[in-house]
């Protein structure tokens, strides 16, 4: 390994004794070796201190910082201030990186000087079971343009540059015990373009431990509200608590509009957003226009109000003619597609609630669409 690494793998630990040794094996097995790997044991009780000198003692590559407990947004800032890399990769205490995980990422960053940010299809397993999860979009506009919504990047998978960090001062905010990744990304994004590799390359492991499960929907929901207003203030507005609602409802998905001036306030803000992005310039117009169609269809369909209303207030939009002329939809395939918009809110109508945590109960694909935060390693 040359003094100053290719990569930094950055790793926050705290009391996961049961799983570190499965993590950090996964990265010093990568077939790309030129890296370091930065563990930051956070006041941990159980024995994961003992394991990480362990491992430290056996490889030069592994360096351990301690620090009092402080929690994962604070451990990982302590990592990228010792970063010496030009790329940084986060690595969770309780995953495991595939072998070409690292090879491939630095593969794609050396190879587009655009992209700031990069991610890998994940598969999950655990309690939940064995799964792959959807894979997001791998076109770098349509990825970034989703991202006004969700956080549509497994969070664990992520490399990053790190002459971005050191420049934008782009460091997680210790304020947020959940989503810290997902405001890190917001703040990136005006900066790059993100990417993301198709290829299973991650395994992301779940359990009772998660620091997701530990919040209550109450805490998850003011989080995300407050990582989605602070964007909205990049791209130039001071949304109203009424808008900032309207924004969160197409994020979750848990608040549909009731009424046809719902609708108008939704179709409001959807041309605010787009009015914004037109100064700030931070997604691609084109796909900004064709996501935010998209929404209004889909919410479109979920308002509780007459089907043949709706229909007609989904028409008489400049948004509809918008999600025709930037998608190239033809008016049979946007019919099909509110249609089956409806079909799918009349039988969540049905279903027992959509909260934060009901949504991490059904599983990774929830997860990885419905919303930004995603499961954790054990609370800090």
């Amino acid at each position: 390994m040359s003094n100053c690494p290719t990569v930094s793998v950055v790793m926050a630990v705290y009391n996961s004794a049961e799983y570190l040794p499965e993590a950090i094996d996964s990265i010093l097995n990568q077939s790309f070796q030129d890296f370091e790997l930065l563990a930051v044991d956070d006041g941990s009780t159980d024995g994961s201190a003992d394991i990480l000198a362990r491992y430290e003692k056996q490889d030069s590559r592994v360096r351990v910082l301690r620090q009092e407990n402080s929690g994962i947004a604070a451990s990982r800032n302590n990592a990228l201030r010792h970063a010496r890399g030009n790329y940084v990769a986060v690595m969770d205490s309780d995953d495991v990186s595939l072998p070409d995980r690292l090879a491939k990422q630095v593969a794609l960053l050396e190879n587009n000087p655009e992209i700031g940010f990069c991610g890998v299809s994940c598969s999950f397993f655990g309690d939940l079971g064995e799964f792959v999860g959807a894979c997001p979009p791998t076109d770098p506009r349509k990825l970034k343009c989703r991202m006004l919504f969700l956080m549509t990047i497994s969070n664990t998978s992520i490399m990053m540059r790190r002459e971005l960090i050191a420049k934008h001062s782009l460091y997680y905010d210790a304020g947020f015990p959940v989503g810290e990744d997902y405001d890190l990304i917001t703040r990136l994004l005006p900066h790059c373009e993100p990417a993301n590799i198709p290829e299973v390359l991650m395994k992301i492991r779940t359990h009772a431990d998660s620091i997701t499960r530990r919040y209550s929907d109450e805490e998850c929901y003011r989080y995300l509200s407050t990582i989605h207003g602070r964007f909205l203030r990049i791209m130039g507005i001071e949304p109203s608590d009424k808008e900032l609602a309207i924004h969160l409802s197409m994020c979750t998905h848990a608040f549909p509009p009731k009424s046809l001036e719902d609708l108008d306030d939704l179709e409001r803000w959807l041309f605010r957003l787009i009015d914004a992005n037109e100064k700030a310039a931070i997604f691609d117009r084109e796909e900004l226009s064709a996501l935010l169609a998209e929404r209004w269809i889909s919410m479109c369909a979920m308002t509780d109000v007459f089907l043949l209303a709706k229909w007609r207030k989904f028409r008489s939009s400049e948004l509809y003619a918008m999600g025709r002329r930037t998608s190239g939809r033809s008016v049979p395939s946007l019919a099909l597609l509110f249609t089956r918009s409806y079909v799918s809110a009349t039988l969540e109508k049905s279903a027992s609630g959509r909260s934060f945590k009901r949504l991490v109960r059904k599983g990774p694909k929830a997860l990885m669409f419905r919303i930004p935060i995603l499961r954790r390693s054990p609370a800090n």
